[in-house]
């Protein structure tokens, strides 16, 4: 799918005369909102594309709060406490969300 999404975007960013850069940052906007579906709640989500191989990675982003603070919006927010072990289980989440994600795709 890598060599396919540059393509496509090369092709896009011929036809419509537009910056690659441009169309780079729409489809990570478009993989970013695929992947929100994912989810239940208000997840932050940001998706990073590399121009030259089109490999993308997806990440979740958490606000750390805290601890005396409490969780305030528990689908967006972390506990410092909590944070090092949740980042584990995000990262491993991460690896199969691209295979999650490509039923949207």
């Amino acid at each position: 799918m890598n060599r396919e999404m540059l393509m496509l975007v090369d092709a896009i960013s011929r036809e419509k005369n537009v910056e690659r850069d441009l169309v780079f940052g729409a489809v990570e906007s478009a993989l970013a909102q695929a992947t929100k579906k994912l989810y239940p709640g208000d997840v932050d989500i940001r998706v990073a594309m590399d121009r030259d191989s089109g490999e993308y990675e997806t990440f979740r982003r958490w606000l750390v709060v805290p601890d005396e603070a409490g969780l305030q919006n528990p689908d967006s927010e972390e506990m410092l406490m909590d944070a090092p072990r949740s980042v584990c289980r995000t990262l491993k989440r991460a690896s199969t969300s691209k295979k999650a994600l490509s039923r949207y795709l």
